[in-house]
């Protein structure tokens, strides 16, 4: 009985230690009800790593467009390094949501950059750049980073 439990205990103890811990690091911000302004710049602070990033968007069927446009800029240490534009497309031409999820709630996900080395002092700054000042129906909106080892 008790070489069972030493070795239960021996296979758990190796099963863990095997486990890839660098994963995937996501986060999200949540936006008000009211709408999100185009000045009002989602700030994400991701694990330091190295690997793919992408964007995520959860809205509802209250957002009146078919896209929606952002602009994620990387900074480290106070300075700019990168910037670029998303044209994450949200529905299909005949107005059904691309996203997943049930009722009327969708998420969709889009890769941004293939590889990218975050350190302590990298930010991502995030803001929509649709034409006009305010968007309803955008609940939040996420990064996600998987970092390779």
């Amino acid at each position: 009985m008790k070489s069972r439990f030493y070795l239960l205990a021996a296979t758990l103890i190796s099963i863990l230690a095997g486990c890839d811990t660098s994963g995937e690091d996501t986060l999200y911000s949540n936006l008000p009800d009211e709408g999100w302004a185009y000045t009002d710049t989602l700030v994400f602070t991701p694990r330091p790593g190295a690997g793919p990033l992408s964007v995520a968007v959860r809205h509802d069927a209250s957002y009146p467009y078919s896209n929606l446009w952002l602009e994620i800029a990387v900074t480290s240490g106070g300075k700019d390094i990168s910037a670029d534009t998303v044209n994450l497309t949200l529905c299909d031409p005949y107005g059904r949501w691309l996203g997943k999820g049930f009722g009327g709630s969708y998420q969709i996900e889009m890769p941004v950059a293939r590889y990218i080395a975050i350190d302590s002092l990298t930010t991502l700054r995030v803001r929509h750049i649709m034409r006009c000042d305010t968007i309803i129906g955008i609940d939040q909106v996420g990064i996600s980073h998987r970092l390779l080892q």
